[in-house]
């Protein structure tokens, strides 16, 4: 592989990991601020570079431990849409305003909660960045 594309792809993991290192998240702050990060590469316009998409991976993983241990237990069997049923329960969200949050109509969150319409890669951002949890709670 030519050397500016390795370096391009090393440059981009190594500039997120200088911007927030990847390490075990101690608390709430660094877990938001962890769900920020993730949120951000998520909700790009573009596919991510390899070294963005390695450093997601690494990330999400730090994100669902901190979850696993601090979070989980009110969520231990939910996926997907359960999850996001569960979040709005939690905070008394109606669907319209569920909408709001996605940018989207009523009837297209109708759809997602009744599993006939499946969340976009921008929906979990939105999801992810409102209820502060991270964007693998939604897949």
């Amino acid at each position: 592989m030519p050397e500016a594309l390795t370096r391009t792809r090393k440059d981009d993991y190594l500039r997120l990991v200088q911007a927030f290192p990847l390490r075990k998240l101690g608390n709430d702050g660094e877990h938001a601020d962890a769900l920020e990060v993730s949120g951000r590469l998520v909700g790009l316009d573009r596919k991510l570079t390899r070294g963005e998409s390695l450093y997601l991976d690494a990330l999400v993983v730090l994100i669902r431990e901190y979850e696993r241990t601090r979070h989980e237990p009110k969520l231990r069997n939910a996926k997907g849409v359960g999850v996001l049923k569960h979040l709005m329960s939690e905070q008394g969200m109606s669907q319209a305003k569920l909408a709001t949050v996605l940018g989207v109509g009523e009837a297209a969150v109708s759809m997602i909660l009744s599993g006939g319409r499946d969340l976009t890669k921008s929906h979990i951002a939105a999801l992810s960045k409102h209820f502060r949890v991270s964007v693998s709670a939604f897949f």
